[in-house]
């Protein structure tokens, strides 16, 4: 592509600055001598090494970024999980699910002779909002460690040259 263009060039160029009576045979010669005096470019002998290590370095900066954000991921969802949980395991202490656990050990057997209203009531009484937002706390705690773990296992390689 570079090459067509700079013939393109050298061709218009060449156009341009001959004289009329120069027939096409000189003005392909003239290119074709253009083309040979270009001297071949070379890339510098570390420009690989040096591409190589700045990619090295940008892929480092991205994982330590990662890391860093999957980091307060776990330690904001860790936190928030515990709270929701401290929240919830308040909220069943202070229901009628735990008297009615505490009625299993102390009154059983009542519970058994009974056991189809029991189970019925102790369903219904369960806090069912909270058990749902502790799950979900929970879930998104291991998720944000799930994608801890990927971080570090996709962390870059060092460089061996």
């Amino acid at each position: 592509m570079v090459n067509d263009k700079l013939h393109h060039f050298l061709f218009l160029y060449v156009y341009i600055n001959m004289n009329n009576e120069m027939d096409k045979d000189a003005f392909e010669r003239k290119i074709e001598s253009a083309f040979d005096s270009m001297i071949a470019v070379q890339p510098h002998e570390r420009l690989f090494s040096d591409v190589m290590l700045a990619i090295y370095r940008k892929q480092v900066l991205y994982f330590r970024l990662k890391l860093a954000a999957a980091i307060s991921m776990v330690a904001a969802f860790g936190m928030s999980a515990i709270l929701w949980g401290k929240a919830a395991l308040l909220e069943f202490a202070g229901s009628e699910t735990w008297m009615l656990v505490k009625m299993l050990f102390s009154d059983y057997k009542a519970v058994i002779s009974n056991w189809q209203v029991y189970s019925t009531y102790l369903v219904e009484s369960l806090p069912v909002a909270s058990a749902i937002w502790l799950m979900l706390g929970a879930f998104v705690a291991l998720l944000a460690f799930k994608i801890l773990i990927q971080e570090l296992a996709h962390r870059p390689r060092r460089l061996t040259h």
